[in-house]
């Protein structure tokens, strides 16, 4: 049992998005951290746990309203990938997400922000608070699946509920065209597929373009190793590292919806349902996870010593050649 203050020790924590997010990732204790009130932690003999808990009547941040604030909508546990060794569900405020955006330009009132979406819907059709965030839905979710290969992005998907699909493609293609302006040359790629419009960039896109990543020397292209994909199927927006990673989960979802009732939902979520009044669930095999990443990084550690010039000792406390073995890692 928990019962945290939580005010002022971490007031400066609580005006960033950074603290939604470790609370989504970590949940109950960064809960009881960030938000305060009375908290109960059961701990069950199958090592899953149950947070209950209230709040104070003090009104939260933004940024803590912005993710967990309301009951999880029906249904919001089929955003969940069912293979993830990592995986939370949450209930989400699009209007928190719109007011947060504010807030972190404190030098922008709402008459300059009115004229920056006027001149976005009059240049490239689309403005961010209309056709980008309103019609986002009340669920959200990210999943951390097993890694395939360090050669290319690991499969990190993160997943909002839609509840107007028309809306958000028009805002994706107005992004797309504004970002196309900015690089200076034809980044983007627009592409159809079962249904889902996929949207996707290289990295050189968020860098500036020409003025960035390429005039940065790099002993591989990152656009070989991830191409940053957002996905418009008809009831959710999927952001996944690599568009191959985004076709697998289209696939995965049409499955899904011709299931209906008996679509599979991730098993360490839904075993025991989910109570009413539930507003976050969270499931985590930290050891697995960690462990298939150190696997994978023990085994390209005499790679590593070649790049540091013919197997020269690196500047690191170990020999690259004695790295233990996963089980002495995680255990």
């Amino acid at each position: 049992v928990m019962d945290m203050d939580g005010g002022e020790g971490t007031g400066i924590m609580l005006v960033s998005p950074l603290a939604t997010m470790l609370e989504l990732m970590l949940g109950a204790p960064v809960t009881a951290m960030l938000r305060g009130g009375h908290w109960c932690v059961s701990i069950g003999e199958d090592g899953r746990y149950q947070t209950r808990g209230w709040i104070s009547d003090s009104v939260p941040e933004a940024s803590l309203n912005l993710v967990g604030a309301a009951p999880l909508q029906a249904g919001s546990l089929t955003l969940a990938h069912p293979d993830a060794l990592v995986t939370s569900v949450a209930s989400f405020d699009p209007q928190e997400l719109l007011e947060l955006l504010v807030q972190a330009s404190p030098d922008v009132d709402e008459g300059t922000l009115e004229e920056l979406h006027q001149g976005m819907e009059s240049s490239f059709g689309f403005r961010i608070d209309r056709d980008l965030i309103e019609p986002l839905g009340g669920s959200i979710s990210y999943s951390l699946p097993k890694l395939r290969s360090l050669l290319s992005a690991p499969n990190l998907m993160a997943v909002a509920s839609l509840k107007d699909r028309e809306a958000f493609v028009r805002g994706m293609d107005g992004l797309m065209a504004m970002m196309t302006q900015v690089a200076g040359e034809a980044d983007g790629q627009r592409t159809e597929y079962r249904g889902a419009t996929i949207y996707t960039w290289s990295l050189d896109a968020f860098m500036g373009g020409g003025t960035g990543m390429q005039s940065i020397p790099l002993p591989i292209d990152p656009s070989s190793f991830t191409r940053p994909t957002v996905t418009v199927m008809e009831d959710r927006v999927l952001i996944s590292t690599l568009p191959s990673h985004a076709k697998r989960e289209v696939r995965r979802v049409a499955k899904l919806i011709d299931a209906g009732d008996g679509a599979e939902l991730h098993a360490g979520l839904s075993a025991r349902g989910v109570p009413a009044g539930t507003t976050m669930v969270s499931y985590a095999e930290w050891p697995v996870f960690i462990g298939n990443l150190y696997t994978q990084l023990r085994a390209l550690a005499p790679m590593i010593g070649n790049l540091a010039g013919g197997g020269a000792d690196l500047p690191v406390p170990f020999k690259l050649k004695s790295l233990p073995e996963m089980e002495l890692l995680t255990r």
